[in-house]
């Protein structure tokens, strides 16, 4: 399949994220593993995965989440690192054609096709690769189908009831 096709239909994702995307970016914000994350890109001191695990062990281990860890109130953030963070929590619930490009040629380049990575990074078998294809791949014909399936819908949102 080529990659314009796959990262267009990634990005209808888009719309399907925009009722939701301000709470989940508002809940991203309130992570303090992402704002010390963040301060830590911009200072240059850099955050190892032991730490951030650290951190969500104790946002994990106090309900309500991680405004407060070791029972103390969290100093306050820096606009500038706030604005870093809503710029990584956007990128995090989004679903851009540029982004599933890049990932794909990433994909391509580390290990061959989404194949190779199946095998190299999931250690799946040749078998499990074809019952996975056999689910998620569709012909063109079937393509076909479910498109005429939306044009004869009716629908004026361009879902129609044709099911891949």
């Amino acid at each position: 399949m080529p990659r314009e096709i796959i990262a267009a239909e990634y990005n209808l994702t888009e719309q399907g994220l925009l009722p939701v995307r301000e709470k989940l970016v508002g809940r991203l914000m309130n992570s303090l593993g992402l704002r010390k994350f963040a301060l830590s890109q911009m200072t240059g001191t850099g955050m190892n995965t032991s730490e951030l695990a650290t951190l969500l062990e104790k946002r994990d281990s106090h309900p309500g989440g991680d405004e407060k860890v070791g029972g103390a109130e969290e100093e306050e953030t820096p606009p500038e690192v706030l604005e870093t963070c809503r710029a990584a929590a956007m990128r995090m619930v989004g679903a851009k054609k540029e982004n599933m490009i890049f990932a794909l040629e990433m994909v391509e380049r580390e290990w061959g096709s989404a194949e190779g990575y199946m095998r190299a990074l999931c250690g799946l078998e040749d078998a499990e690769i074809e019952q996975l294809k056999k689910v998620l791949v569709v012909s063109s014909e079937e393509v076909k189908i479910a498109q005429a399936g939306v044009v004869g819908s009716g629908r004026a949102d361009g879902f129609g009831q044709a099911a891949l």
